[in-house]
């Protein structure tokens, strides 16, 4: 717990000095109720919860907690689902993936694992089990062109999901990298 609330400090406080270079984001440590994590998120996220059924319709439902908030021409969202037995980190990642890219309106086609345009490198969150960042073309629910960013991490039974969707000239590295590296897994 201490090095969680040492570098929870240490992370706040570098939200506080981009908020101070960056009028746009409003940094500030959140977390779920009930989940093992923290992460700075850039502006006052909204909540949600809902039941999802991540390995189909007949599969046991699992509580799918979310928030989101947009800033500075960024959406940002943070997700986190307790993984279904059995399932493994790859597995349940990638059928949330697929599930993803359904809602950005990218198809994958028939052999292929991910959508034209896309990529994914390793990735790691301190205190994760597993880790990937994935990065491509999107549509928004407009039909608008996106830059979509989404990090996926596994720790003690929870699959998270971070994403920023930003118009594709707009997409800022710096605060993308910084979203991304605040998650903190206990």
């Amino acid at each position: 717990m201490v090095g969680f609330m040492g570098r929870g400090w240490g992370l706040l406080l570098a939200g506080l000095w981009l908020m101070a270079c960056s009028p746009a984001f409003n940094w500030r440590l959140v977390g779920h109720e009930g989940v093992p994590a923290r992460m700075l998120m850039p502006c006052k996220p909204e909540r949600a919860e809902r039941e999802v059924r991540l390995l189909g319709a007949d599969s046991p439902s699992s509580s799918l907690r979310l928030m989101s908030c947009e800033s500075g021409g960024h959406t940002f969202a943070w997700a986190a689902l307790r993984l279904p037995p059995g399932l493994t980190p790859p597995e349940a990642a990638h059928g949330w993936m697929r599930a993803s890219w359904v809602s950005l309106r990218q198809n994958v086609s028939p052999g292929d694992s991910h959508p034209v345009g896309w990529s994914s490198t390793e990735f790691t969150v301190e205190g994760g089990e597993w880790g990937q960042r994935w990065r491509g073309p999107a549509l928004d629910h407009r039909q608008q062109p996106l830059q979509a960013q989404v990090l996926l991490a596994v720790s003690d039974g929870w699959l998270h999901q971070a994403a920023v969707y930003a118009p594709p000239a707009s997409a800022d590295a710096s605060v993308i990298d910084t979203f991304f590296e605040s998650l903190t897994l206990r």
